[in-house]
């Protein structure tokens, strides 16, 4: 008796198990048909273009007490010289410093992202939010298609970054051209 109940019980844990792991959200596809890109996203994650001179803004998570929101975002730009992919991803670091005088670089690779050379660079920052300074990490992915420099960026202050990381992942493992 106490084995059949035991299996009984086993069984339907195994049930439920299979339920929540077919419950988990599917991601979305965000597709820009205008820039010609598309990648994934986490399904509850939602999208605003065109917003503060972003291609894609795609909010995540509240953080922070509702101050912060985990994001990741994708800037295009149409490159008025031939350049290689390693002296863009400079401009850019040199660029973003200069509107944020404590960026430090914690690490770069290179990589392919939509078949394209890519860097990839992380780096962290104070971020000053209603009076309040908080500690940022980010990675920048910088890529180059037909004249026109791609920034992704994955933003979330430094305590919630290694929890939304995978998001990026997602977004530049599945970042496609048309």
């Amino acid at each position: 008796m106490r084995k059949s109940a035991f299996l009984c019980i086993a069984t339907l844990l195994a049930l439920l198990l299979a339920l929540l792991v077919g419950c988990q959200a599917q991601p979305k596809t965000y597709t820009n048909s205008e820039q010609g890109f598309s990648f994934e996203y986490p399904a509850d994650w939602v999208f605003v273009e065109d917003y503060m001179g972003l291609a894609v803004f795609v909010a995540g998570p509240e953080v922070l007490g509702g101050d912060y929101t985990v994001n990741i975002n994708v800037a295009t730009e149409q490159l008025t010289e031939e350049m290689t992919v390693e002296d863009y991803a400079k401009g850019v670091e040199l660029n973003t410093k200069v509107s944020v005088p404590d960026l430090n670089k914690v690490d770069e690779y290179s990589t392919a992202i939509g078949g394209q050379p890519a860097s990839v660079f992380t780096f962290t920052m104070t971020f000053e939010i209603y009076g309040k300074e908080y500690f940022l990490k980010d990675l920048a992915a910088v890529l180059i298609k037909d004249g026109v420099g791609y920034i992704i960026t994955y933003d979330a202050p430094t305590e919630f970054y290694d929890e939304y990381v995978d998001s990026f992942e997602l977004a530049i493992n599945s970042f496609k051209f048309q």
